[in-house]
Formats: structure tokens, sequence, C-alpha cells
């Protein structure tokens, strides 16, 4: 896929980019085993829902694990057969990204509530909607996509990305016990391959 050709704008925004991680992100029991249903800490759940709040996110991804009726058809493809998508590379992946709008309301067919989302994609399945590697994201411009956050479901690995002058949504990340690990556009694309798309 041709790397998009990114405004002066957008590439500036890039380089200011700060990565907030938590790579121990899975909940775990009194012997400090993970769960078997690839449950994160309920932090990550509140940290979703802040991202949407302060509309610094207007579109989820996630990756297609043939979740519910009712929640697929909300989404649409985004990249067919992705190799790469946020947080992720498997050039075997038969699987298609999906994107749901959660921006402006009247493009929010499943709502703006992130457990909402999450209990409609879990109906019936024994897994959480974090094993499908969720990623949120936004658009500075236009046909432009810069991530906002990208998790490596079973692997218990996530990941936040501020850009600019964002005090209210760091605020968020440090409230969560979570620090700046790496900064710039070069750290950006360890998680996003080609910037200003969300996976090829």
């Amino acid at each position: 896929m041709t790397a998009p050709v990114l405004p002066r704008a957008v590439t500036e925004l890039i380089r200011t980019v700060r990565v907030y991680a938590d790579e121990n992100a899975f909940m775990r029991d009194e012997r400090g085993r993970p769960p078997g249903n690839f449950q994160l800490k309920s932090v990550h759940d509140e940290l979703f829902q802040a991202a949407i709040d302060l509309k610094l996110a207007s579109l989820l991804c996630v990756l297609d694990w043939k979740r519910p009726t009712g929640f697929r058809a909300a989404f649409r493809v985004e990249v067919e057969r992705a190799s790469w998508w946020p947080g992720n590379v498997n050039p075997q992946s038969k699987r298609d990204l999906l994107g749901l709008a959660l921006a402006p309301a009247s493009e929010a067919p499943l709502g703006k509530t992130w457990l909402t989302i999450r209990a409609l994609a879990e109906e019936a399945h024994r897994t959480t909607l974090w094993h499908d590697d969720p990623a949120l994201s936004f658009s500075p411009v236009p046909g432009i996509r810069l991530g906002r956050s990208a998790c490596t479901g079973h692997e218990g690995l996530a990941y936040y990305f501020a850009y600019g002058r964002e005090r209210a949504w760091e605020q968020a990340l440090e409230r969560a016990g979570l620090t700046v690990c790496a900064k710039g556009e070069e750290e950006y694309h360890r998680h996003f391959r080609i910037a200003g798309r969300l996976g090829g």
C-alpha cells in the first residue's frame, strides 16, 4: 500500500508524539496469573472512554474475529486481509481490519460508551474484545488517520499516543499510572508502519 502524502501540519504533529505504555496490561489473579479470556486491567476501559469523551478518538478499529452479527454490522472494512494493523504485524493474516465510527454522534451506530460496545462484542464469546487488538484513532485532516491507541491483546500490551498540547489526555494517562516511554516519529512507526494509515 502506498504511503499517503502527509500535509506538513500532520508531519509536524507526528514529530510531537509521546508514547505511553502498559506492557503488563493483563488483569491478574492473586497468584499473578492472567485470565484465559484476555481481560485487561479496568484502567484501560477508563482510558478508552476518556479518549472518546475528550473527542480525541473518532474511529475504533478491531481485527475481524467473527463477533456477533449486530456488532459486526456496524463496522466497515478498513483493510482487507491486513498484514499489519495498530501495534501488530502478521504477513500471514487473512483477517480484515474493521472500523467503527465513534463521532460525530450521527455516525456513531453503537454509541460512544466503550463498555456498551464491548458488551455487544462479547455476547456469547469466551474472549474479551481486547483479544481483537482494539485501537482508537483520529483524523487530523480528511483522509489521514493517526493512532490514539494500539493494543496487542494476546500479549497484554497497550499503548497510547499524545500529540502537541493535549494536557487533559496526558493527565488521564498519568492518573492511570502510565508514563512516557518513547517520543518522536521513529517511535510512532514502531506501532503504525505507514504514517497516516491504520493498516495495510
